[in-house]
């Protein structure tokens, strides 16, 4: 209705209110666990709430990726695919990738989000997971996306 609260002090317990400044610039954090996985994968992870912001992104390993072979490359990359069926699918992230070795238990990827990386309320992030070698199926592997954010009020 056009009002407002004005002179808030800072909250200092849980049960008051926030000012926006307390708010505004606070990172969160989403998590999307992944079992199990074929050489490729595109896997929405994270959808958008308004206003917000990406602020760094890593792929953590839980389990080891047994068996890969020595010519093994995994390939990882973050992309915005929009709001759903607008169909864009600009990259967050550039490529990373293991170079030829296997991930290895509690491994962490470092993404590399361009850290202001604003994304519209109900656009999603996918991940992408390419791979060249042996073996095509990963059924036992097990991945986390992490995901810090920013959102703004």
């Amino acid at each position: 209705g056009g009002f407002r609260i004005e002179n808030m002090g800072a909250a200092t317990s849980g049960a008051h209110a926030a000012t926006k400044t307390q708010v505004d610039g606070k990172i969160l954090v989403a998590v999307a666990k992944i079992t199990g996985f074929n050489a490729t994968l595109n896997r929405p992870a994270f959808v958008s709430p308004a206003n917000c912001t990406i602020h760094k992104a890593w792929l953590l390993s839980d389990t080891a990726t047994a068996g890969s072979g020595a010519g093994t490359r995994w390939n990882f990359q973050l992309r915005n695919v929009g709001v759903a069926g607008a169909g864009t699918t600009d990259m967050l992230s550039v490529e990373k990738t293991t170079n030829g070795a296997e991930i290895g238990a509690y491994d962490s990827y470092d993404l590399v989000v361009d850290q202001n990386q604003v994304m519209a309320e109900g656009e999603s992030l996918q991940l992408r997971i390419t791979k060249t070698g042996a073996p095509t199926d990963l059924t036992a592997a097990e991945i986390q996306l992490v995901i810090h954010y920013k959102v703004t009020i």
